[in-house]
């Protein structure tokens, strides 16, 4: 016995397979129909079994059982008393997708750790830089920056310490130091040390 019916043009017409629906589903499926006594009753077709406990069943058996008469569907589902009954539920969500989730402290440790790598990879380059240009190099910035007093005592202190390369070797934290003062004189016109990386 055939599902088709025929038509004006001689060709049939299939049956649709049912497709499988989500909790966004089932809320679209909802349908306002007038019932006998004039008010409006909420329809919905049955949600698909994804075993016991699960969203799909879960949902919407508070949506539509728990509903006072006197509301809507929609209007209920707007209402705190509903929610406190949807976040009451206890679901059984799949073992394979509960593997998937990250704490929030573990993305906040995986997200500060990134960061510090960040920092050391920043302060290693840096200072590979300030070493590579040479003392001799480090000496004429010293000198330029002195000439035209645009050098602070601190700047002159982490310069000195540039200019006794390879004798004394800056710290990571003063080659930073150092390639901010070199930028910073660049711009101000000096034109020695331009090959040097700038700082990261």
């Amino acid at each position: 016995m055939g599902a088709s019916r025929e038509g004006g043009g001689g060709g049939s017409l299939s049956p649709k397979k049912a497709q499988p629906c989500n909790s966004r589903d089932m809320l679209a499926s909802l349908t306002v129909l007038p019932s006998r006594g004039g008010t409006n009753a909420a329809f919905a077709r049955p949600p698909p079994t994804r075993g016991e406990g699960s969203l799909n069943q879960s949902f919407p058996n508070v949506l539509l059982s728990t509903k006072p008469e006197e509301l809507h569907v929609t209007e209920w589902a707007k209402q705190p008393a509903c929610w406190s009954r949807v976040k009451a539920l206890t679901i059984s969500w799949p073992d394979a997708w509960m593997q998937t989730l990250i704490l929030p402290g573990d993305v906040a440790r995986k997200r500060k750790s990134g960061v510090d790598d960040q920092k050391i990879v920043n302060g290693i380059v840096a200072q590979t830089a300030v070493v590579n240009a040479g003392g001799a190099m480090w000496d004429l910035i010293l000198k330029w920056g002195d000439e035209r007093r645009l050098l602070s005592p601190k700047d002159r202190s982490i310069l000195s310490v540039a200019t006794a390369i390879p004798s004394k070797i800056p710290t990571e934290k003063q080659s930073q130091a150092a390639l901010l003062i070199l930028g910073r004189l660049h711009e101000e016109g000096c034109r020695v040390g331009l090959e040097v990386p700038p700082v990261a």
